[in-house]
């Protein structure tokens, strides 16, 4: 079950962004607020997400490794530490990535957000200068004075 959560919260992490792009992209004059609100706000939520699925999977593997403590008290003795159990002590102790998702996602999540809404930003601004230079363009001046 956990495994599953967690799966979809990591398809969750690489979309949360591309779509907010599109959906800031796709309105019709979209301002440089929306634009930088969009960004801080993926990268919010999308850290908020990153620090549940790596609080979600410490407490699986810690529920998994609960299951070899069979007197129930805390403590591992020599018969309940199996091949299994030093195998699941192992990944819930050397699993580093997990333990630095917090730091490496405050850093990084911000600028993988960033690289999703600078191209679709940058056509905008595209977009909007080539619109002004052909509505200069088709204005007539004004008629100067003889």
């Amino acid at each position: 079950m956990n495994e599953a959560l967690s799966a979809t919260f990591q398809v969750i992490l690489v979309l949360l962004p591309i779509v907010a792009a599109v959906v800031v992209w796709k309105n019709k004059e979209p301002k440089k607020r929306r634009w930088l609100l969009s960004l801080l706000a993926t990268s919010l939520f999308g850290y908020l997400i990153l620090l549940f699925n790596s609080t979600l999977v410490d407490d699986s593997l810690r529920e998994k490794i609960l299951e070899f403590d069979l007197d129930q008290n805390g403590t591992f003795s020599e018969e309940e530490k199996t091949p299994e159990f030093k195998e699941m002590a192992e990944r819930l102790t050397s699993d580093t990535a997990r333990r630095l998702a917090p730091i490496t996602g405050i850093i990084l999540y911000p600028i993988y957000s960033a690289f999703c809404h600078f191209p679709l930003f940058v056509i905008t601004i595209l977009k909007r200068r080539k619109n002004r230079e052909n509505q200069a363009a088709h204005t007539t001046p004004a008629s100067a004075p003889r």
